[in-house]
Protein backbone atom coordinates (compact mmCIF):
# COMPACT_ATOMS: atom_id res chain seq x y z
CA UNK A 1 0.00 0.00 0.00
CA UNK A 2 2.77 2.48 1.21
CA UNK A 3 4.69 1.47 -2.23
CA UNK A 4 1.74 2.20 -4.63
CA UNK A 5 0.94 5.88 -2.29
CA UNK A 6 4.82 6.87 -3.28
CA UNK A 7 4.15 5.47 -6.72
CA UNK A 8 1.14 7.23 -7.45
CA UNK A 9 2.56 10.51 -5.65
CA UNK A 10 6.41 10.10 -7.90
CA UNK A 11 3.78 10.07 -11.15
CA UNK A 12 1.84 12.84 -9.94
CA UNK A 13 4.62 14.75 -9.32
CA UNK A 14 6.60 13.50 -12.61
CA UNK A 15 3.18 14.42 -14.93
CA UNK A 16 2.90 18.15 -13.13
CA UNK A 17 6.89 19.30 -14.01
CA UNK A 18 6.63 17.51 -17.59
CA UNK A 19 3.61 18.48 -18.42
CA UNK A 20 1.02 20.71 -16.72
CA UNK A 21 3.35 23.65 -15.65
CA UNK A 22 4.85 23.58 -19.15
CA UNK A 23 1.47 24.02 -20.81
CA UNK A 24 1.01 27.43 -22.58
CA UNK A 25 4.87 28.07 -22.23
CA UNK A 26 7.23 28.51 -25.10
CA UNK A 27 9.51 25.29 -25.79
CA UNK A 28 12.56 24.77 -23.62
CA UNK A 29 14.70 21.88 -22.00
CA UNK A 30 12.64 19.61 -19.61
CA UNK A 31 12.99 20.65 -15.94
CA UNK A 32 13.76 18.36 -13.05
CA UNK A 33 11.04 18.16 -10.58
CA UNK A 34 12.09 21.10 -7.70
CA UNK A 35 15.40 21.69 -9.56
CA UNK A 36 14.39 22.87 -12.74
CA UNK A 37 17.23 23.29 -15.32
CA UNK A 38 19.48 24.13 -12.44
CA UNK A 39 22.04 21.17 -13.34
CA UNK A 40 22.00 22.15 -16.64
CA UNK A 41 23.31 26.10 -16.54
CA UNK A 42 25.52 25.69 -13.37
CA UNK A 43 26.97 22.03 -13.46
CA UNK A 44 26.07 20.23 -17.02
CA UNK A 45 28.51 20.56 -20.33
CA UNK A 46 28.72 23.51 -21.42
CA UNK A 47 27.34 25.01 -19.15
CA UNK A 48 26.79 29.08 -18.29
CA UNK A 49 26.32 31.11 -20.99
CA UNK A 50 27.35 28.57 -23.81
CA UNK A 51 24.53 26.43 -22.48
CA UNK A 52 21.97 29.39 -22.97
CA UNK A 53 23.29 29.37 -26.95
CA UNK A 54 22.80 25.65 -27.07
CA UNK A 55 19.24 25.72 -26.43
CA UNK A 56 18.80 28.47 -28.39
CA UNK A 57 20.20 26.30 -31.43
CA UNK A 58 17.96 23.98 -30.27
CA UNK A 59 14.67 25.62 -29.32
CA UNK A 60 14.70 28.81 -31.27
CA UNK A 61 15.13 32.16 -30.01
CA UNK A 62 12.03 32.10 -27.90
CA UNK A 63 12.45 29.60 -25.06
CA UNK A 64 11.60 28.40 -21.70
CA UNK A 65 13.67 26.98 -19.24
CA UNK A 66 13.56 26.69 -15.18
CA UNK A 67 15.15 27.91 -12.59
CA UNK A 68 14.20 25.43 -9.90
CA UNK A 69 9.80 25.77 -9.96
CA UNK A 70 9.84 29.10 -11.71
CA UNK A 71 9.90 29.80 -15.38
CA UNK A 72 12.23 31.69 -17.26
CA UNK A 73 11.03 32.88 -20.95
CA UNK A 74 14.16 33.81 -22.31
CA UNK A 75 13.87 36.12 -25.59
CA UNK A 76 17.51 35.73 -27.72
CA UNK A 77 16.35 37.26 -31.18
CA UNK A 78 16.69 41.09 -31.72
CA UNK A 79 13.50 41.95 -33.81
CA UNK A 80 11.43 39.72 -30.91
CA UNK A 81 13.08 42.20 -28.37
CA UNK A 82 11.70 44.96 -30.35
CA UNK A 83 8.37 43.75 -30.90
CA UNK A 84 7.95 42.56 -27.27
CA UNK A 85 9.99 45.33 -25.30
CA UNK A 86 9.55 48.13 -27.33
CA UNK A 87 5.83 48.16 -29.49
CA UNK A 88 3.93 45.43 -27.10
CA UNK A 89 6.33 46.84 -23.82
CA UNK A 90 2.56 47.21 -21.86
CA UNK A 91 2.16 43.50 -22.28
CA UNK A 92 5.34 42.75 -20.80
CA UNK A 93 5.28 45.35 -18.09
CA UNK A 94 5.64 44.34 -14.04
CA UNK A 95 7.72 41.29 -15.11
CA UNK A 96 7.86 38.68 -12.00
CA UNK A 97 11.70 39.07 -9.97
CA UNK A 98 13.24 37.01 -7.25
CA UNK A 99 11.57 38.54 -4.47
CA UNK A 100 14.11 36.92 -1.87
CA UNK A 101 17.35 37.54 -3.56
CA UNK A 102 16.62 41.62 -4.13
CA UNK A 103 15.36 41.52 -0.28
CA UNK A 104 18.64 40.26 0.29
CA UNK A 105 20.98 42.56 -2.39
CA UNK A 106 18.89 45.46 -2.32
CA UNK A 107 15.94 45.40 0.69
CA UNK A 108 13.39 45.36 -2.25
CA UNK A 109 12.42 45.83 -5.73
CA UNK A 110 13.78 49.24 -6.19
CA UNK A 111 15.16 50.82 -9.06
CA UNK A 112 13.80 51.52 -12.66
CA UNK A 113 15.03 48.19 -13.74
CA UNK A 114 14.12 45.80 -10.47
CA UNK A 115 11.26 48.25 -9.48
CA UNK A 116 7.24 48.10 -10.38
CA UNK A 117 3.95 49.01 -11.07
CA UNK A 118 3.28 52.93 -9.87
CA UNK A 119 6.45 52.96 -8.08
CA UNK A 120 8.59 51.83 -11.59
CA UNK A 121 6.53 54.85 -13.48
CA UNK A 122 6.94 57.14 -10.20
CA UNK A 123 11.16 56.48 -10.38
CA UNK A 124 11.08 56.70 -14.31
CA UNK A 125 9.64 59.99 -14.13
CA UNK A 126 11.72 61.14 -11.73
CA UNK A 127 14.88 59.42 -13.42
CA UNK A 128 13.57 61.27 -17.00
CA UNK A 129 13.08 64.42 -15.83
CA UNK A 130 16.47 64.35 -13.79
CA UNK A 131 18.76 62.83 -16.73
CA UNK A 132 16.97 66.06 -18.99
CA UNK A 133 18.44 68.75 -16.07
CA UNK A 134 21.71 67.25 -17.15
CA UNK A 135 21.50 67.48 -20.56
CA UNK A 136 20.45 63.76 -21.75
CA UNK A 137 18.74 64.47 -25.52
CA UNK A 138 20.92 67.74 -25.90
CA UNK A 139 24.15 68.39 -27.53
CA UNK A 140 25.38 69.16 -24.19
CA UNK A 141 25.41 65.79 -23.56
CA UNK A 142 27.06 65.06 -27.02
CA UNK A 143 29.61 67.56 -27.04
CA UNK A 144 31.16 65.50 -22.97
CA UNK A 145 31.06 62.02 -24.83
CA UNK A 146 32.66 63.96 -27.63
CA UNK A 147 35.66 65.47 -25.63
CA UNK A 148 36.07 61.73 -24.59
CA UNK A 149 36.64 60.37 -27.73
CA UNK A 150 38.84 62.96 -28.73
CA UNK A 151 41.09 62.39 -25.61
CA UNK A 152 40.85 58.98 -26.26
CA UNK A 153 41.82 59.07 -29.69
CA UNK A 154 44.72 61.40 -28.77
CA UNK A 155 45.88 58.84 -25.94
CA UNK A 156 46.11 56.03 -28.85
CA UNK A 157 47.67 58.15 -31.45
CA UNK A 158 50.86 59.05 -28.87
CA UNK A 159 51.66 56.14 -27.09
CA UNK A 160 54.16 53.40 -28.53
CA UNK A 161 53.04 50.70 -26.42
CA UNK A 162 49.88 48.56 -26.33
CA UNK A 163 46.78 49.72 -24.16
CA UNK A 164 44.04 47.49 -22.17
CA UNK A 165 41.18 48.89 -24.42
CA UNK A 166 38.93 47.84 -21.72
CA UNK A 167 40.33 49.94 -18.99
CA UNK A 168 40.46 52.95 -21.51
CA UNK A 169 36.54 52.37 -21.90
CA UNK A 170 36.09 51.95 -18.76
CA UNK A 171 37.82 55.21 -17.92
CA UNK A 172 35.88 57.19 -20.54
CA UNK A 173 32.45 55.78 -19.51
CA UNK A 174 33.42 56.78 -15.80
CA UNK A 175 34.70 60.03 -16.85
CA UNK A 176 31.32 61.14 -18.99
CA UNK A 177 28.89 60.17 -15.82
CA UNK A 178 31.10 61.91 -13.13
CA UNK A 179 31.19 64.77 -15.76
CA UNK A 180 27.66 64.84 -15.74
CA UNK A 181 27.06 64.21 -11.98
CA UNK A 182 29.94 66.08 -10.48
CA UNK A 183 31.33 68.42 -13.00
CA UNK A 184 34.72 67.63 -13.97
CA UNK A 185 36.54 64.18 -16.20
CA UNK A 186 39.27 61.86 -15.39
CA UNK A 187 42.95 61.97 -16.42
CA UNK A 188 46.33 61.15 -15.83
CA UNK A 189 46.21 63.49 -13.25
CA UNK A 190 43.31 62.27 -11.46
CA UNK A 191 43.15 58.96 -12.76
CA UNK A 192 43.70 56.87 -9.37
CA UNK A 193 40.53 58.84 -7.66
CA UNK A 194 38.88 56.05 -10.51
CA UNK A 195 40.17 53.54 -9.75
CA UNK A 196 39.99 54.39 -6.24
CA UNK A 197 36.24 54.73 -6.47
CA UNK A 198 35.50 51.69 -8.95
CA UNK A 199 37.82 49.53 -6.75
CA UNK A 200 35.83 50.72 -3.34
CA UNK A 201 32.42 49.71 -5.36
CA UNK A 202 33.52 46.59 -7.04
CA UNK A 203 34.98 45.61 -3.38
CA UNK A 204 31.42 46.76 -1.68
CA UNK A 205 29.36 44.90 -4.05
CA UNK A 206 31.04 41.85 -3.74
CA UNK A 207 30.59 41.87 0.18
CA UNK A 208 26.91 41.65 -0.31
CA UNK A 209 27.50 38.53 -2.64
Amino acid sequence: MIFLLVAISITCLLFYSLYWQRRGLPPGPTPLPLLGNLLSVFGGEPGGYECFLKWRQEYGPVYTFWLGPLPVVVVADYETMKESIIKEGDKFADRATIKDILEILKGGNYGIVNSRGDLWKEQRRFVLHTLRDFGMGKNLMEDRVMVEVEYLLERLGSLKTGLNMQQEFDTAVGSIINNVLFGYRFDETNLHEFKLRTSGGTAEGGRLH
